[in-house]
């Protein structure tokens, strides 16, 4: 009876026993998984390290989600929003948008470079005062000039000889309506030139005597400028000619510039304006002296070993006239 009960007693040791051990098992497994996580943390007192265990998965999550964050756009993002003392700023970025980086570099190293070449673009592209904004310009044949405020002009198309006589009239082809590009300010002001130009050929052409070697022409010149645009024009009391003589022919350049300034007074028959931003038509008028100095625009008198009254207009040509606008200011 007692032997029973000494095995009995045996038999619920080895239970017990078999439990710990399973304990002990699971201990070890739990012991290896905090091992793990441990690794890498320094204790520096007795802590529980259940109390950690959230915060070290919620951390290794955190870790594994910014090492697989591979995409380009993101850590673009992350680069856009990055605004620290440290990190990249938005000058940077911009400049980081214009570089290939091809290897391993220190930004910092290139950054005096990147700042000589950035002033030495501004200098190459600041504004000055007297440059050239716009030129346009050609042959009076019909053709058109197209300006930077957008107008379209179509120059006269000149075919004929235009006789003149003793009363002011439009010397043809020479009338043009311009509307300049926009003034920058300059020292506080605006500031610019207009300067026209009209290129014309001038021959004696006597109708009441046409001889080879007849007298001289001899006509005066002056320009007209429309402010308003309107038909009211103004003469101007700069920019006049007298030309004398010409009966084997010349060409005659006539060219005015026409001042704006904003702190100068408005003086229309002097050239000068305080502002031009709407068109103004320009043009040059002819005056014969007499009829003993006649003389023709537009085609001469003599061309090779012809002689215009003789061999007529199929062998001396018209020669078109020429006109342009050229203007200045600051830009």
């Amino acid at each position: 009876m007692f032997v029973h009960q000494d095995n009995s007693q045996v038999v619920s040791n080895q239970t017990n026993i078999t439990s710990l051990q399973t304990q002990q098992a699971t201990n070890t497994t739990n012991i290896t998984g905090v091992k793990t996580k441990t690794d890498l943390i320094t204790i520096t007192g007795p802590q529980n390290l259940n109390d950690h265990s959230t915060s070290i998965i919620d951390n290794a999550v955190a870790i594994l989600a910014v090492k697989n964050n591979s995409v380009a756009s993101t850590l673009k993002t992350a680069v856009d929003a990055n605004t620290s003392k440290t990190g990249i700023s938005s000058a940077q970025t911009t400049k980081l948008g214009h570089i290939t980086i091809t290897s391993a570099q220190d930004l910092d190293v290139h950054g005096t470079q990147i700042n000589t070449n950035v002033t030495n673009i501004t200098l190459k592209t600041d504004k000055k005062i007297n440059r050239c904004l716009e030129r346009i310009g050609g042959i009076c044949d019909g053709r058109q000039l197209h300006t930077q405020s957008g107008s379209t002009i179509t120059l006269a198309n000149i075919t004929a000889a235009q006789d003149v006589g003793q009363s002011w009239s439009d010397v043809n082809g020479s009338e043009i309506t311009y509307t300049p590009p926009t003034f920058g300010a300059f020292g506080g002001a605006t500031r610019g030139v207009v300067v026209y130009k009209f290129s014309f050929h001038y021959a004696k052409h006597d109708t009441s005597n046409e001889v080879a070697g007849d007298s001289e022409g001899l006509g005066s010149f002056k320009f007209l400028i429309d402010d308003a645009n309107n038909g009211s024009y103004t003469e101007l009391t700069v920019g006049k000619q007298v030309i004398g003589g010409g009966n084997y022919g010349r060409q005659v350049d006539m060219e005015i510039s026409l001042v704006v300034d904003s702190t100068l007074t408005k003086d229309v028959a002097k050239g000068i304006f305080d502002s031009w931003s709407s068109a103004k038509k320009i043009k040059v008028q002819v005056y014969e002296y007499a009829t003993s100095t006649e003389f023709n625009l537009h085609q001469p008198m003599y061309y090779q070993n012809y002689f215009l009254p003789s061999n007529g207009t199929s062998n001396v040509p018209i020669i078109q006239p020429q006109i342009s606008i050229e203007t200045y200011g600051y830009g």
